[in-house]
């Protein structure tokens, strides 16, 4: 073992075995699958994403706002993925586990140069990157955002301990940039300045220098128009719209009690979950200062009287506890994004100030140095069994949220990601038993009737659905979704006129929308009795042009447009174009249809 005491000894090689040790806890997330919950808009049903990396991909990253969120090296990365391994789900994940392993051993780098303390700041990687609060952005490939910010964050703080010991130009604008690609994968770095001038204060003991103040300008411009960047961006997209229902007093307290969460799940992490439902969206509305909450505040502000008391003589619990206050500011919900009450994954950045206030505070313990290192080394192997437990969770749909609702059972958005998971897998009577419990705990979630309605067409109740989707558009009448759904039943009815105005109405809520307008120049094209073949067959060539060819179905609705008009000759070719690109499956529906063009019928829905 001489070679191991050696290696450990050196810094590269301390930082290389800490990377291996992640990368073994995490390796085998390649064997995991892509989510319903968010992979979806990420990556596998995400356009911009699904090209791979191109010069169109690169300007998209950079002028989209899609997933309400302005994160472009996010975008670019998940593009290098899918150029890479194309929708190889567990390569993706590797990635992931690829990158935490390189922010722990980052982490490290940055903290030694720092601290000059090499076996506490690798304690403090260690506890950052095995505990099981991390599991959730590891382990979830649409919270690449996370891996990627963090790591510039830390590589930022190693470049800025060097400016900071030595001086120099060049440290200080590697510091600078490194913190704007920070913030091009995720906003939520904008508190980084703060956690600077933290470290200006411990352990580099800098802050009383004007220099120190006035260097962070440009780092405080480049949070700003992230700032600023961001709140246009989640507006446009609708990610205000909980910020709007709940309250001022109820976010505050909701804050203060996730607070105390993140610091108790730190020390005691149970009950972890994939979404933790936000409080005050429970109908009916609860209270919202709770004997929870005033223990909770209580718990803050000792905590807070504590290290501020101690920060002479342990001025490192300060600067841990006011690293972990401040950088989860931006998603502690005081403007409230999103249906969580609080999340796992947003603790991976604050995390380190608990984790480097612990460190320290157990190496002043009067202590004998083998009894610490003792604790320290069971604490350790606790958490990475933990995790390894929790990553099981995170395998698939099924497996994750049935484990949600194992920890808390009121969760409606468990609860309908569960059933939606439940119909992939083909078991619609376990998918609407949770779709229906769902609009138990959440009435007002109109959406899910949308869901509900899909599940009992396709068991033979179309009355049934009618009514789900009608009483989904009594509650929202711009709720596309149950606008194209009500259409496409009511055609399959015969109903063409009816289809029409909803399949219409779904469009104009979603006009660059290109299923909603296959589905309607369908219907255009082979109603009995209200077809408009010309509207239809343009509205088809369109989709055809947009897609270069590409997709069958919209080839389908240009055929059976061009034969409604009698162009014969022109639909049978296109309709042999959408036979060569379906599944095999597909293609005696598709040879019917193409016998009909050739023999100069059109094809008409069955009433």
């Amino acid at each position: 073992m001489a070679w191991l005491r050696a290696l450990l000894a050196r810094p590269a090689g301390r930082g290389a075995w800490l990377a291996l040790l992640v990368l073994a806890l995490y390796w085998r997330t390649g064997e995991f699958a892509f989510l319903n919950y968010d992979d979806t808009d990420y990556v596998t049903k995400n356009d911009g994403v699904l090209g791979g990396l191109s010069w169109e991909g690169v300007r998209w990253a950079f002028t989209t706002g899609h997933a309400a969120n302005w994160h472009p090296l996010t975008w670019l990365s998940h593009q290098l993925d899918v150029q890479l391994f194309d929708l190889n789900a567990g390569a993706h994940h590797r990635v992931n586990a690829v990158l935490h392993a390189l922010n722990a051993a980052l982490l490290y780098f940055a903290l030694r140069a720092l601290t000059q303390a090499p076996d506490k700041s690798a304690l403090v990687a260690a506890l950052f990157a095995l505990h099981p609060l991390r599991v959730e952005s590891v382990a979830w490939i649409a919270e690449r955002k996370d891996l990627l910010a963090a790591g510039f964050a830390f590589a930022c703080l190693w470049a800025y301990a060097g400016y900071a010991r030595r001086g120099g130009a060049r440290h200080y604008a590697l510091a600078l940039g490194l913190f704007a690609l920070g913030l091009l994968s995720k906003p939520m770095l904008v508190t980084l300045p703060c956690v600077l001038l933290l470290l200006d204060a411990w352990p580099l003991k800098r802050l009383a220098a004007k220099r120190v103040w006035l260097e962070k300008l440009p780092f405080l411009a480049l949070a700003a128009a992230s700032s600023a960047i961001t709140v246009v961006v989640q507006r446009a997209g609708g990610a205000f719209g909980e910020h709007e229902r709940i309250g001022l007093a109820a976010r505050v307290a909701n804050a203060v009690h996730a607070y105390a969460l993140y610091v108790w799940k730190t020390f005691w992490p149970s009950g972890l979950a994939v979404h933790h439902p936000h409080p005050a969206l429970a109908e009916p509305a609860p209270s919202i200062w709770t004997a929870g909450v005033f223990v909770a505040l209580a718990f803050l502000i000792a905590v807070t009287v504590f290290v501020v008391a101690v920060r002479r003589r342990a001025p490192y619990a300060l600067v841990g506890w006011l690293w972990f206050l401040g950088t989860l500011v931006p998603v502690i919900g005081l403007l409230q994004v999103g249906l969580q009450g609080w999340a796992e994954r947003y603790s991976y950045l604050p995390s380190v100030g608990l984790a480097l206030a612990l460190v320290w505070g157990l190496d002043a313990l009067p202590r004998s140095l083998a009894q610490r290192n003792a604790l320290i080394a069971g604490w350790l192997v606790v958490l990475g069994f933990t995790s390894a437990r929790q990553l099981s969770v995170w395998r698939s749909d099924l497996s994750l949220f049935a484990h949600a609702l194992a920890v808390e059972e009121a969760n409606p958005v468990a609860h309908v990601q569960l059933g939606q998971a439940l119909e992939v897998a083909q078991v619609p009577a376990d998918a609407e038993r949770h779709y229906r419990r769902a609009l138990e705990l959440r009435p007002s979630l109109a959406g899910v009737r949308v869901n509900l309605a899909r599940v009992l067409e396709a068991g033979g109740r179309p009355q049934e659905a009618e009514a789900e989707l009608a009483r989904a558009l009594a509650a929202d009448e711009t709720l596309g979704a149950a606008h194209a759904s009500l259409g496409w039943l009511l055609q399959a009815q015969g109903r063409d006129t009816e289809a029409l105005a909803h399949l219409r109405r779904a469009l104009e809520l979603a006009p660059a929308d290109p299923v909603q307008l296959n589905n309607l120049a369908w219907v255009l094209a082979t109603s009995r009795t209200s077809a408009a073949p010309q509207e239809a067959l343009a509205l088809a060539e369109s989709l055809v042009a947009a897609s270069s060819g590409a997709q069958a179905a919209y080839l389908e609705t240009q055929a059976a447009a061009l034969a409604r008009l009698g162009r014969f000759a022109e639909a049978s070719a296109a309709e042999q174009r959408a036979l060569e690109r379906v599944p095999a499956a597909y293609r005696a529906e598709l040879a019917r249809r193409l016998d009909l063009y050739r023999s100069g019928e059109v094809y008409l829905k069955s009433p």
